[in-house]
């Protein structure tokens, strides 16, 4: 008569195994904050936001080394690349008139008083 019972070594090394993925679990969600930031402190570019502006069109505001850019491409031409002012989120946030920051090819994203006048009663 044979036994269809597993030998008692396979049964030890799936315990030991499945003990050091539980340990495993319980240091990545310890310490998984530290080794994330760890990973992600050596990339110098990341996208902020995209926005496609058509089919082929696209808008992105890329990030490097604390300074953003925006990257206007299509499909036909060359991609245009303009340099945001290091306080461009301050000065369009606290004072949309002054925008002389801004360079000029950039005032048309800018809102004006009308267009805020019409977002705010729900035109």
């Amino acid at each position: 008569m044979t036994s269809d019972a597993m030998p008692i070594g396979q049964i030890l090394t799936v315990l030991i195994f499945l003990a050091s993925l539980l340990v495993a679990l319980y240091f990545v969600r310890r310490h998984g904050g530290g080794l994330r930031q760890h990973f992600t402190s050596a990339r110098r570019a990341q996208v902020v936001s995209e926005l496609l502006l058509g089919p082929q069109e696209r808008l992105r505001i890329v990030q490097i080394d604390n300074r953003e850019y925006v990257i206007i491409s299509g499909r036909n031409g060359t991609p245009a690349f303009f340099a945001l002012p290091a306080n461009a989120k301050r000065d369009v946030a606290n004072n949309v008139e002054n925008s002389e920051a801004l360079p000029k090819s950039m005032h048309a994203f800018l809102p004006t008083k009308a267009s805020a006048a019409n977002q705010g009663s729900g035109k």
